[in-house]
């Protein structure tokens, strides 16, 4: 059983099919933390299954916006039970578009506030993964060496394209 708690009434958790993988979350408020990190308030605080936790990510849409995830994924320990926000960015800072003050300086913090807003408030932006927690009972040995593999310690694009 998973327990919701809406902190909004525009908030949204669930799935636009019941074969999907992840519940649609939606922007319901956005927080302006430091310059250019803004925090998109999902409206929900919620309780997982016991020995579940959920993995927050932005749903395949929000490739075309511009933005993208703060840190790439987000994860929901179990026992978190606070307002769940999507942490966002802009990719790039340069818009042509941007409004000049008296100054000459482009109020670039302002242009990029007012874009996030007419990006995702009231949209849905994320999605959640209910993901079972298979590290919970596993016991920790720190040791001096690993067995071998084939792979070994070839990563980053080593098995090919």
């Amino acid at each position: 059983m998973i327990q919701v708690k809406k902190t909004s009434e525009k908030a949204t958790f669930e799935k636009a099919h019941t074969s999907d993988t992840g519940f649609d979350l939606t922007c319901v408020d956005i927080v302006r933390k430091n310059f250019g990190l803004f925090m998109l308030d999902l409206g929900v605080q919620v309780a997982p299954p016991q020995l579940h936790f959920f993995m927050l990510l932005p749903r395949s849409s929000f490739c075309k916006s511009g933005w993208t995830m703060a840190n790439n994924a987000g994860i929901i320990d179990n026992g978190y039970r606070g307002n769940w926000f999507l942490p966002v960015r802009r990719i790039s800072t340069y818009d042509p578009e941007m409004v000049f003050n008296e100054d000459g300086r482009q109020d670039m913090l302002e242009s990029i506030a007012k874009e996030c807003e007419e990006l995702f408030l009231g949209k849905r932006i994320a999605q959640a993964v209910l993901q079972q927690n298979h590290s919970f009972h596993q016991e920790l040995i720190f040791t001096d060496s690993l067995d071998t593999t084939i792979r070994g310690d070839k990563g980053f694009g080593s098995s090919g394209e």
